[in-house]
């Protein structure tokens, strides 16, 4: 005869995070490793081949058992020193991008400003008309050439920003100057 429990719950489902092997290999402290799972393991990587998430800190320390402080010092770590992953941060909202498994890519960086200015320099320009976010008329590519996970990212900080931050953005994108890499 089955528990109540089980049958109210459901069947117990097997969740796995998705690794790479070259992140085995790499000089990650255990607890940015363990941050890294986390965010693999409530990752969807159906869209771009990139892992995107948004689960709060707390619930990456609940599932790492460590501090909050701990976990906000591992994201900063994997993104700003090892480039595993992109944080789009929203105010009080974070997506995380969790770098595509068997890509060498960095990822590109986190927080909108130091974006817009990484896209400027790789030629896409933008300008605000209406509020929202278009192509500049001296724009030397598009987002779309640069990817699924760009457009991904661009059209989170186009929903979530306040109107001042993309505003910042922006300026941010037209100031910086350009260069294309080989």
């Amino acid at each position: 005869m089955p528990k109540l429990s089980d049958v109210l719950e459901g069947p117990k489902r097997s969740r796995f995070a998705m690794c790479d092997a070259t992140w085995l290999k790499m000089t990650l402290t255990a607890r940015e490793l363990r941050v890294l799972l986390a965010l693999s393991l409530h990752a969807d990587w159906s869209v771009t081949g990139h892992g995107r998430c948004y689960p709060k800190r707390d619930t990456l320390a609940l599932a790492t058992d460590l501090e909050i402080s701990h976990v906000s010092e591992s994201v900063r770590t994997l993104s700003d020193v090892h480039h595993l992953i992109c944080v789009v941060r929203l105010g009080r909202k974070n997506i995380y991008y969790v770098r595509q498994i068997g890509s060498t890519t960095p990822m590109p960086p986190s927080d909108a400003e130091p974006y817009f200015t990484y896209l400027s320099q790789r030629g896409v320009r933008f300008v605000l008309v209406g509020g929202e976010l278009a192509y500049a008329a001296d724009t030397a590519r598009s987002v779309d050439e640069l990817g699924t996970l760009h457009r991904a990212i661009i059209s989170d900080y186009q929903r979530g920003l306040t109107p001042a931050r993309l505003a910042a953005a922006v300026q941010a994108n037209q100031q910086a100057k350009e260069h294309i890499p080989v």
